[in-house]
Order: C-alpha cells, then sequence, then structure tokens
C-alpha cells in the first residue's frame, strides 16, 4: 500500500482535478534504482455538462475522494506478479481530469461546465515534482502504461516524454488504449453508454473543450485537424518512440459503450428466448 502525495496548490495551480482539487500520485521509491514506470489509470472521459456532473463528485473527477493509500494495479512489488519491473521506482497517477490526459485548461467557465480539464498539465506536475524531489532526471529507463483512458493518454504523451528526458530510454505500453473513431451499431438491442461521443464529427468539440495537447509531430501533419491526433489510429505513424500495444479485438468497452453493439448477455438471452419459442 502506497501513500497518497498530493501535489502542492502553491507549486501546481494549474494541476487540478476537475472540481478544482489538486491532483496527486502514489509512489513505491526505489532509489538505487535508475529506472522509472508511470501508469496513468483508466475510467472513461466526459464531454458533456450531465456526463461530466456524474463524475464531479467521484474518484474520477475529484481527489477529495482517492484513497489515502493505494497497491499499485499490476506495479506491484511481487516476484510472480510482475518480476521485472518490481525494482522500479513505480507510479500510479490517479484519473480525474476526464479528458484523456490531454486537457490544458486553467481556467473554469461556462463553456467547460464549471470544471478544470487538466490531465496534460498534471502528467507535467506530478513529473516536475519528482524532478524536483528524486533523481528521475537521470533516469536511465522510463515507461509509460496505462489502460484505457490512461492507454489513449500513453500516445500524446510519448515523444514529449523522451524529449524531456534525451539521456533515458523511453517506451509506452498502452493497454487497450489503441483507438479509432466509432460508427455506432442502432440495430436491434443496441446499446447506450454514458461515455463521450466518439463518432469522427464529435472530435474537433471534445478537442476544443477539453484545449488538448497531443503529439507535435502529428499535429504538423494534420495542421487544421489537429483533433485528428487525440486517438492513436491517426497519431501512431508520427509516434517516434517505441511502444507496445495491448489491444483486445473484442474489448468490451469498444464493443459496447462506443460502438453499440448488444452486450454478450443481451445476445444469450436473446437466442435464448428464439430457441424456447
Amino acid at each position: 500500500m502506497m501513500p497518497l502525495q498530493l501535489l502542492d496548490a502553491s507549486s501546481f495551480p494549474h494541476a487540478r482535478c476537475m472540481d478544482g482539487s489538486p491532483a496527486g500520485f502514489y509512489l513505491a521509491r526505489n532509489r538505487s534504482s535508475p529506472d522509472w514506470i508511470f501508469e496513468l489509470q483508466g475510467g472513461g472521459e466526459c464531454a458533456s455538462r450531465s456526463g461530466c456532473l456524474s463524475r464531479a463528485a467521484t474518484a474520477l473527477g475529484s481527489s477529495l475522494h482517492f484513497p489515502p493509500s493505494a497497491t499499485l494495479s499490476f506495479l506491484l512489488q511481487d516476484t510472480y506478479a510482475n518480476p521485472h519491473l518490481r525494482s522500479w521506482n513505480r507510479v500510479h497517477l490517479p484519473y480525474c481530469s476526464q479528458d484523456l490526459w490531454t486537457g490544458q485548461r486553467t481556467v473554469r467557465s461556462r463553456e467547460t461546465f464549471d470544471y478544470y480539464f487538466s490531465g496534460h498539465l498534471i502528467v507535467d506536475a506530478v513529473l516536475t515534482h519528482l524532478e524536483r524531489h528524486s533523481d528521475l532526471g537521470a533516469a536511465r529507463r522510463i515507461i509509460l502504461t496505462g489502460e484505457s483512458a490512461g492507454g489513449i493518454g500513453v500516445w500524446p504523451h510519448l515523444d514529449w516524454l523522451a524529449q524531456r528526458y534525451p539521456r533515458a530510454t523511453v517506451v509506452g505500453a498502452p493497454i487497450a488504449g489503441f483507438y479509432f473513431y466509432a460508427h455506432p451499431y442502432t440495430g436491434p438491442g443496441h446499446t447506450a453508454s454514458h461515455l463521450a461521443d466518439f463518432r469522427e464529427a464529435a472530435w474537433p468539440g471534445h478537442y476544443a473543450l477539453w484545449q488538448s495537447f497531443v503529439d507535435e509531430s502529428c499535429a504538423a501533419a494534420f495542421p487544421t485537424a489537429p483533433w485528428r491526433c487525440l486517438l492513436s489510429n491517426s497519431s501512431w505513424p508520427y509516434v517516434s518512440s517505441r511502444a507496445f500495444v495491448s489491444e483486445a479485438q473484442s474489448d468490451k468497452v469498444v464493443l459496447t459503450a462506443h460502438i453499440g453493439r448488444p452486450s454478450f448477455r443481451a445476445v444469450k438471452a436473446s437466442l435464448h428466448s428464439y430457441w424456447c419459442e
């Protein structure tokens, strides 16, 4: 169990959760290791007043609900579960910005439903804090990983991270984060979702709402449509850093929450009803 470390609001005034509370992180420190792994937590995203309201008073929108200590997901210090990375410096960043870790909003307003979207600023602040209070600047190897929304957030930060630490080998390991535009199914048994619209036409609005940070090379390739770079389906050809992608072709969130396909349970019930009749 690692204790929560909240960022000092006076030093990092822009690293805020949606509700304005200070962001934070959990750290398993090994002073004898020059290697670091950072994990971006997942947890969806929001781009509407109602969608953001449902998250703002939870740990997905406020550090007031972060647990005071936490296990580090799959970054455990366990010889069997994590034999190769257990001795690394391991940092877990809890997700409270709901912007796929890309937001750069420093002021909340009616336009943002009175919320902050500061995902990228949180990542930057955590790194700056660790540079000041550890030897992160002398890192030898750095892995950036994350799941779902955290996996999506890996892509815009990879080359930025490599440029920030030029003496380190920087690689990515996004899990369930290789995303693409949704083409929703609206036929019988289709599912509804509280997540943001992933159709192509929706992304300019998401990009503007969050004031997103995206991969620099990708943005240069799409000067009139940098919002395309929010998803790796467009950005990965422009990312120079190496990445090992873990993606299930039957990802439940993709199929039911973003595409609207009937859930397995619904299909099973439908087949049962058909054969019983």
